[in-house]
């Protein structure tokens, strides 16, 4: 019936870490001791370009982002996360300034 699935209890809430004594300590994060820092990745992106005062992109630059952002989710959903961010950073680029980043 209707009153079936609100007797149940709520889920429990999933940990964002894994459960380790650690976690919050300083010896969490593997090349930071006593640091909140992740390690930096082992590839370096370019920072998104600054957003240019009065800009406003045309329907056609959105269009374009909005496919690239689609192309990225796709990226995400086969755990190609360094095409994702290739791909995002083109949108934003279009986004701030019209233009993608340089490659």
């Amino acid at each position: 019936g209707r009153g079936t699935y609100a007797a149940l209890p709520p889920p429990p809430p999933v940990p964002s870490l894994p459960e380790t004594p650690s976690a919050r300590g300083s010896s969490a994060l593997p090349g930071t001791p006593g640091s909140s820092v992740p390690p930096v990745p082992p590839y370096n992106f370019a920072a998104p370009p600054p957003l240019q005062s009065g800009f406003k992109p045309t329907a056609s630059q959105t269009r374009e982002a909005i496919g690239l952002c689609q192309s990225a989710i796709s990226a995400l959903q086969f755990r190609d996360h360094e095409t994702a961010v290739s791909t995002l950073s083109a949108a934003i680029g279009l986004l701030c300034s019209g233009a993608p980043p340089p490659a």
